[in-house]
């Protein structure tokens, strides 16, 4: 199901599905989360700083980082996404 996605072949699923077990099991929040691609704030009270993507599994973000781009450049619906992204001001490493 993975290599049906553009961008996605054996060499990227084998170690996403080894390194995230969970996909499937929990929701995709949770499994963002622990792949370290959620943003997490860091207010306290009235502060309210820029929000960041820590934690959570930085070999799956580095096994995940040339597909995206795959994805961004040859697939419709997410290079609109990303477009819309970069409009809206957002650095292009975040978009």
């Amino acid at each position: 199901m993975l290599c049906s996605a553009p961008g996605v072949d054996p060499i990227v699923a084998v170690p996403l599905i080894a390194a995230l077990p969970e996909v499937g099991q929990r929701f995709r929040r949770e499994v963002a989360a622990r792949g370290g691609g959620a943003p997490f704030n860091h207010d306290s009270g009235q502060r309210r700083v820029q929000r960041g993507i820590w934690g959570g599994r930085a070999k799956l973000r580095t096994t995940l980082y040339m597909p995206t781009l795959v994805a961004i450049r040859f697939n419709p619906a997410i290079h609109t996404h990303g477009e819309q992204l970069l409009h809206r001001g957002k650095p292009k490493m975040v978009a």
